[in-house]
């Protein structure tokens, strides 16, 4: 049912209001953001990864060792690492083959981008930083462009975490969360993004 298909797996609490664990399980590649936990929360979102999308001061080490990593170096801090190879030749020399993607400078633009190219009105993206969620999105897109994306547990910053609700997502780290709302709405009326 859900071969050749992706599954981004957001931190939302929205995510617990469908049972939909094995569903989740049944996708040919499940993505994970951060510091995802599936531990005590299987039946609502699943137990298998193939991809973490994270930032580089989140990554876990451990699980660098067993799953595929797309990592996100913020542009403020890539100067210092040459594109993030410094970084990633210092930290993480012996799971490098496990470091799928990193992100390049030109990536920036090209997020920029993706979100104009469907709502092409918003004043100020330059000044934005858009969330790991958002970013995951053109990554995926990037990496796999010939498979069908379903997401679930994406709730834009309304909600804590699913395994700890009092997470505190009001500081949203400049995210415009609202925006990227609107530009995911579009996006699922397009069918390019599918919910679970």
């Amino acid at each position: 049912m859900y071969d050749n298909s992706i599954i981004i797996v957001g931190n939302g609490e929205g995510i617990l209001r469908k049972k939909n664990g094995y569903k989740i399980d049944m996708f040919d590649k499940v993505v994970r953001l951060g510091r995802y936990v599936t531990g005590g929360f299987e039946e609502y979102a699943g137990s298998k990864t193939d991809i973490i999308s994270t930032i580089y001061w989140k990554l876990d080490k451990e699980r660098l060792k067993q799953h595929k990593v797309i990592l996100n170096v913020p542009l403020n801090y890539q100067h210092n690492f040459i594109e993030s190879e410094d970084y990633i030749s210092k930290e993480f020399p012996e799971y490098r083959e496990n470091i799928i993607y990193l992100n390049k400078f030109e990536d920036a633009e090209n997020i920029k981008q993706m979100y104009l190219e469907v709502m092409p009105t918003f004043k100020g993206i330059d000044n934005v930083n858009f969330s790991l969620g958002f970013k995951t999105f053109y990554f995926i897109r990037k990496l796999f462009p010939n498979r069908k994306i379903y997401v679930t547990g994406f709730d834009f910053f309304k909600t804590g975490w699913y395994w700890d609700p009092t997470h505190n997502r009001n500081d949203s780290n400049m995210h415009p969360y609202l925006y990227e709302r609107l530009w995911y709405m579009k996006m699922k009326v397009k069918g390019v993004i599918n919910e679970l």
